[in-house]
């Protein structure tokens, strides 16, 4: 069990690693300041990247910030039996992952734009 640091209630951490420090995404939020915010886009590593290559969205909305408090933008998206990847969005790529549970089989990135009516090639 673990104290969250913003509702200081107990919680079970989610991650088998232990390493959350919030109880759910409601403190996870309310601890998101604008400045930490614009340091963790600022200091990202971008892969030279400014929009996901999927759903085209901007970096700027694509930050994300863990329950264990570390941020995270960019993930690889894997295709072609894991001999491919990309890196996408978080929300692509978790999109592609129930994708895959669902259907037992991978999407390309350019089957998953056409899917969700993004027709421009990649």
């Amino acid at each position: 069990m673990k104290i969250c640091i913003i509702c200081k209630k107990e919680f079970i951490p989610k991650a088998k690693s232990n390493s959350d420090i919030y109880c759910g995404t409601l403190c996870l939020n309310a601890s998101i300041t604008n400045e930490e915010q614009e340091k963790a886009i600022n200091t990202l590593f971008d892969r030279g990247l400014t929009n996901c290559p999927i759903c085209g969205r901007h970096k700027r909305f694509l930050v994300n910030k863990r329950l264990n408090g570390q941020w995270y933008l960019w993930q690889e998206y894997h295709y072609n039996n894991n001999q491919s990847s990309i890196y996408t969005c978080y929300h692509c790529n978790l999109w592609e992952m129930n994708y895959r549970r669902r259907t037992g089989k991978s999407i390309t990135p350019l089957e998953h734009k056409q899917l969700i009516g993004k027709n421009d090639n990649l």
